[in-house]
């Protein structure tokens, strides 16, 4: 078993496809004021019954819902009210279940009321204050949290000091008896809203108010205020992106109390709420190396096996290491491919992956590039792999509305031992986004 450690900062997390990934994400959350905005129908209600569709691919379910509040939209209180949802079938599932309530915002079309992640409707606790409606302005509300006993999931924290600082003012309040709090009067831009959670432990989460109408709805998760910080590079100084980052309690020989990070463009990692205690820092995967980060595994400062790892002390605050040195990649070999649809049009959105022929079910890399219409993806050399993809199409449901899904590729096996030439994996479908058509499936 590994440990892998997840903070939660925001209640509104929202997932969509993004650029070309294949991760259902959205650009940025969607504060409640935004949202409300941009909606045609708000209400609160509580589910009565969820329905999963039947049609083959729908990825769809029906959520019937009795309104407590409504906001905006032709919706009275106590009505029975049709929505349709992404199911937890799909990557994009929202989770609906009988007896919970929920803050809904909604399309309406020809079909009815519809919402889906990023439009940012959530789900609200049981013992819950009912949120405003129309929200209110220049208002941060949240919930601050701590681990409560073995088994027992989260807390809310009372009587603690909650504030944001600004150029002109301190605003503060402090938390409930359940943890909620609002802070109100902030003006527009990024703040921090901080906690006194006493000494050895913290609490923060970040907020951004685009005008005095917005407002923001947070949760925050009181942690050890121990971390590890550093830098990756190569021998030339450059940063070293993407590289895998581990925290192995040193105490430990059965690989349980393992914290991931990795490092960003720059090349910088931190990986906090460690406990105190002695830790050993390992970049890249244990035993692998990928077509990303083509290193070696390197334990801190220097070394190349656990036994010679040096021990980093970590207390009450965050310990910056120097600068952690990649030496001697191992060779690479670029793979250029084009991804077309049976008509030879190419998709505008579609990804990419390498996975080594030799059953060991390594993946080398997904790849998001494009250049002059080709994808690249970065392998090891001297393995073969099979390429494949997934490109994102769109089907015209019954009604009329559109939805997106994910259609696979066909597979070409390569040889890096020999520099291939572009290779061409092909999606069957009938277009991919003609010009004045909509993407199909092959039916």
């Amino acid at each position: 078993m590994r440990c892998t450690l997840l903070l939660v900062v925001s209640l509104v997390t929202v997932f969509g496809l993004a650029d070309e990934t294949a991760a259902c994400s959205c650009a940025s959350s969607v504060s409640p004021c935004s949202a409300y905005r941009t909606a045609a129908a708000v209400f609160l209600g509580d589910v009565v019954e969820v329905t999963k569709s039947q049609e083959k691919y729908a990825w769809t379910s029906t959520v019937q819902m009795r309104v407590i509040r409504s906001g905006k939209g032709a919706i009275e209180t106590g009505q029975l009210v049709t929505v349709e949802v992404p199911s937890e079938d799909s990557s994009c599932g929202l989770g609906f279940r009988s007896g919970q309530r929920w803050m809904i915002f909604a399309s309406v079309g020809p079909a009815g009321h519809s919402t889906a992640p990023c439009q940012g409707s959530y789900r609200l606790a049981p013992d819950e204050r009912l949120p405003d409606l129309p929200p209110r302005g220049g208002t941060v509300n949240g919930r601050l949290w701590e681990p409560g006993p073995p088994g027992g999931g989260l807390e809310g924290v009372p009587a603690v000091s909650v504030w944001i600082d600004t150029p002109t003012s301190r605003i503060v309040t402090r938390t409930g008896a359940d943890g909620g709090f609002s802070l109100f009067g902030v003006p527009p831009g990024r703040w921090t809203v901080r906690f006194d959670v006493g000494r050895n432990l913290a609490a923060e989460t970040a907020v951004e108010l685009g005008s005095n109408d917005d407002c923001y709805d947070v949760h925050a998760l009181v942690m050890s205020a121990g971390g590890l910080a550093g830098s990756v590079v190569d021998e030339s100084g450059a940063p070293v992106v993407s590289a895998p980052i581990t925290a192995i309690l040193a105490t430990d020989t059965e690989g349980i109390y393992e914290f991931h990070g990795e490092t960003d463009e720059g090349g910088q990692f931190l990986i906090p709420a460690l406990d105190q205690g002695p830790y050993l820092v390992r970049v890249g995967i244990d035993g692998e190396a990928n077509g990303q980060v083509p290193y070696r595994p390197l334990f801190y400062p220097a070394a190349q096996a656990r036994s010679a790892a040096k021990a980093i002390e970590v207390g009450g605050s965050t310990v910056r290491l120097e600068p952690i040195v990649m030496r001697a990649p191992l060779p690479t070999v670029t793979l250029a491919v084009e991804v077309v649809c049976r008509d030879g049009t190419r998709p505008p959105k579609a990804f990419l992956t390498a996975d080594r022929v030799d059953g060991d079910g390594k993946r080398d890399y997904s790849s998001v590039q494009q250049r002059n219409g080709l994808r690249t993806i970065r392998v090891l050399a001297g393995y073969r792999y099979t390429v494949q993809g997934m490109v994102e199409t769109k089907r015209k449901r019954q009604d009329g509305s559109i939805e997106a899904a994910m259609t696979d590729t066909t597979a070409i096996e390569v040889d890096t031992a020999v520099q291939p030439e572009v290779l061409r994996v092909r999606a069957e479908l009938q277009g991919c986004d003609a010009p004045g058509g909509i993407w199909a499936d092959a039916r």
